[in-house]
């Protein structure tokens, strides 16, 4: 047995394998024994996601503001994003 890896995605992470460019498993939470030399793993988090930002500016009369927001965003198609990765 030396050489097999053993993987396993949270469940909050969806995640592929691919065995020869051929996807052998996919799934939210999947676990896999594979061979690393001819394996690929490919792996989005599905989870809500906070993005927090601020902006330093200034105003018409010389003074400093901060501007604080935040996105939160989930993504809904984790087959589409996994795609547009490479």
């Amino acid at each position: 047995m030396i050489g097999i890896h053993y993987f396993k995605a949270e469940p909050t992470e969806f995640a592929r394998m691919r065995v020869g460019g051929k996807v052998a498993k996919e799934g939210e939470g999947i676990t896999a024994f594979y061979l690393p030399f001819r394996t690929t793993i490919e792996m989005v988090s599905i989870a809500s996601n906070d993005q927090p930002f601020t902006f330093q500016e200034y105003s018409k009369d010389n003074q400093e503001v901060t501007l604080q927001g935040g996105f939160l965003y989930r993504i809904a198609d984790p087959r589409v994003a996994i795609g547009k990765y490479n």
